[in-house]
């Protein structure tokens, strides 16, 4: 029991730490979008997507973090199979699979449209799509998945054990 809970005081600081820099990061990234933006200039994003892959992945990151946190501090309390910490940690995979998958590329998709707006020569198909596809988070969000199903089984198994006793 002392042991979750120092482990969850060691990387509650730590998340305290990325949300932080998460957090001054996605400012950044959305006070240059917004200038942008409002010196008509969406093309740029397109030309060079840096503030927008800023603002993109500060906010999901900041997101993510949050679940995480709440899952620390979950931990922290020794609720280790409950209800509610499977539905944390199912629904962090799922956003990150969702991010990965629709989110991000949806974005980078409707930001080239708008930008090439009135441009006939403009390639706008699957590949603008699917270049912005990222796959390694959506395996990191799967995994996470399958944990979560690791931890649906370990509940169940409890729930079982306490009506055999």
């Amino acid at each position: 029991m002392i042991a979750f809970q120092k482990y969850g005081q060691q990387h509650s600081k730590v998340v305290n730490k990325y949300l932080f820099y998460l957090g001054f990061l996605a400012f950044v990234g959305w006070v240059a979008l917004i200038a942008i933006i409002i010196d008509n200039k969406a093309h740029k994003l397109v030309e060079s997507p840096v503030f927008l892959n800023i603002v993109l992945h500060a906010s999901a990151g900041i997101v993510f973090f949050l679940f995480i946190k709440k899952i620390i501090q979950s931990y922290m309390q020794m609720h280790l199979f409950t209800k509610e910490n499977l539905f944390l940690v199912t629904t962090l995979a799922r956003l990150i699979m969702l991010f990965s998958l629709v989110i991000e590329p949806a974005v980078h998709f409707s930001v080239s449209f708008v930008a090439s707006s009135g441009d006939p020569d403009a390639e706008l198909d699957i590949v603008t799509y699917l270049q912005h596809v990222n796959l390694v988070g959506f395996a990191a969000g799967y995994a996470l998945h399958m944990v979560a199903a690791v931890f649906k089984v370990a509940r169940d198994m409890e729930d079982e054990s306490k009506f055999i006793i």
